[in-house]
């Protein structure tokens, strides 16, 4: 059997480093809830299929998906 420990650690970074990650990760939630709110949908998998491309340009496929689930449950 293995193991598995998690540690919490406060990384103390500048927000400049940080801030254009915040920023398309606001980008994508709007675009995804502007697509769920035209199309008049809630589902978050057929959201996944309508904007997952256009979304993964600019961010991580986590927090593409992440941006994604947040939309829909805002929706």
């Amino acid at each position: 059997m293995e193991i598995i420990r998690s540690i919490k650690l406060k990384l103390e970074l500048d927000p400049s480093i940080i801030l254009p990650t915040i920023e398309n990760y606001t980008k994508a939630f709007n675009y995804v809830c502007d697509i769920g709110w035209q199309d008049n949908d809630l589902n978050s998998v057929s959201l996944h299929h309508k904007t997952y491309q256009n979304v993964r340009e600019y961010l991580p496929s986590q927090l593409s998906c992440s941006s994604r689930i947040k939309a829909a449950e805002a929706l």
